[in-house]
């Protein structure tokens, strides 16, 4: 008689917010990501021999309106370093879609005509869930203000990363994210607040068995620790709201719980698995 093979499956489990109809996109994304696939370290964008970009910038959405391409990207200074990175980020994609885009502080008090600013508000939203998130936009004319703020520390931040992905920006792996060659920006105006239906949402790594990560976050060096951190930080920009708390021994120790992942603990109650042992012993 064979011995029957057990097969043990890491389980990756992202339980996504569900959204409602107001969350929807009212323009559909397009894109081909076998041609515009960026590997993160570096940024670039590779276009295909002889290929043009799907979307001009300067068209405009919708009739008379054209969208402008400078942005200005306002945080304030003593917002937390978690904001801070997701305002850079923000920067940074807005750049690889072909607009000119820096962060900075003290925004001017009205939209600016044939400017695009981009505010991250110091203070949270009042009443909501710390997981709550919105955006709003306003238009002057050629000029274009988005709010994007948050009811806590991760709202903040997935306000930036769910209009990143509105645009048209795709997550897909630590080491793999799609940037379109121009934004896709809705026609309609945007207004959206929305708080995911789960408090928990999670992708974890099963250590126990070789992974991709597993040296980097069990027995790798310091030349390791960016590609844990990228981890960390995709998971984030997926809306995880519980995640790895950080890596290392150094200023990456607690880079998740700076992002805004809880700490957390454990114990098992009971285990039947590869010899693991656990507090309650269902024989005795």
């Amino acid at each position: 008689m064979k011995t029957p093979t057990c097969i043990l499956v890491s389980a990756l489990v992202a339980l996504a917010a569900c959204s409602d109809p107001a969350d929807t996109p009212t323009t559909p994304h397009s894109f081909d990501p076998p041609d515009a696939v960026v590997d993160v370290p570096s940024g670039d964008v590779d276009e295909p021999d002889g290929g043009e970009p799907d979307a001009d910038p300067d068209v405009p959405t919708e009739p008379g309106r054209t969208l402008p391409t400078s942005w200005t990207v306002y945080v304030e200074a003593d917002a937390p370093p978690a904001v801070q990175w997701a305002a850079e980020d923000l920067a940074s994609y807005l750049q690889q879609m072909g607009w000119t885009a820096a962060v900075e502080r003290d925004p001017p008090p009205t939209c600016a005509e044939g400017l695009g600013q981009i505010l991250l508000p110091g203070q949270p939203i009042a009443d909501a869930t710390p997981q709550t998130w919105s955006m709003a936009e306003q238009q002057c004319d050629s000029g274009v203000r988005v709010t994007l703020a948050g009811g806590g520390l991760l709202g903040r931040q997935y306000a930036v990363y769910e209009f990143l992905h509105l645009l048209g920006v795709r997550f897909f792996h630590p080491e793999q994210e799609y940037v379109p060659e121009a934004p896709v920006w809705p026609a309609a105006p945007i207004s959206r607040q929305h708080t995911p239906d789960f408090r928990l949402r999670s992708v974890s790594l099963h250590l126990t068995h070789p992974l991709e990560l597993g040296d980097a976050f069990r027995d790798g060096g310091p030349e390791l620790e960016p590609e844990a951190v990228r981890y960390i930080d995709w998971q984030l920009k997926n809306l995880a709201s519980v995640g790895h708390g950080g890596v290392g021994t150094g200023e990456n120790r607690s880079h998740g719980i700076d992002r805004g992942f809880p700490i957390d603990a454990g114990f098992s109650l009971h285990n039947q698995q590869q010899g693991g042992r656990a507090v309650y012993d269902p024989d005795d």
